[in-house]
């Protein structure tokens, strides 16, 4: 497909603008993200996987800018799968919505990193956190109340009533996760 940026009569500026569909929807893309039309970088980032993210922030200088927080210089990730290595690249109040399945909370150093991470996503309205049998509901407690835009938490799958980090199985007081638990969440599996 082609895509011209001038009238009817008018050649492409630049033939590396129709060489490919692909490239005409990147550059497309890119010019609306550049135009400064009022939308703010999270509501286009979110749509992005943080791969994307750091593909676009390198295709110029302008998405360079874009793509990261003024005030910390890191990258803006509206939409962020739980990784312990790459946390420390993202802005973590610029998340929105975190999928944590699966997170390999192994340890107590673990789970309090996770923790913390979460305590720093101040936007966060949606966590994805099924799957985690290891997940120590004491520090994960710790952090909710700093979630104030919380809707949406999923636990599914997370065995929290037993703490089985030891040899032994113990039980986990539930209580403190249930009165941290934000006052607008709306869904909770």
């Amino acid at each position: 497909g082609r895509l011209d940026f001038g009238t009817e009569h008018e050649t492409p500026r630049s033939p590396t603008l129709v060489d490919a569909e692909g490239q005409a929807t990147k550059v497309a893309a890119i010019s609306v993200l550049l135009e400064g039309d009022g939308t703010s970088a999270s509501a286009i980032l979110q749509h992005l996987k943080i791969a994307e993210v750091v593909h676009l922030h390198y295709a110029s200088r302008a998405c360079h800018e874009f793509c990261r927080s003024s005030a910390t210089r890191k990258l803006i990730v509206p939409t962020f799968f739980h990784s312990h290595r790459r946390a420390a690249m993202i802005h973590l109040p610029s998340v929105e919505f975190m999928y944590a399945d699966e997170a390999k909370l192994s340890s107590f150093g673990l789970n309090e990193d996770f923790a913390r991470c979460l305590q720093e996503c101040a936007s966060l309205r949606q966590l994805y956190c099924s799957h985690n049998p290891k997940l120590v509901v004491t520090h994960f407690a710790r952090a909710l109340p700093s979630l104030q835009n919380l809707v949406v938490v999923d636990l599914s799958h997370n065995r929290l009533a037993v703490d089985d980090h030891r040899t032994f199985y113990k039980a986990q007081p539930l209580g403190p996760l249930l009165v941290s638990l934000s006052p607008c969440l709306r869904v909770l599996d």
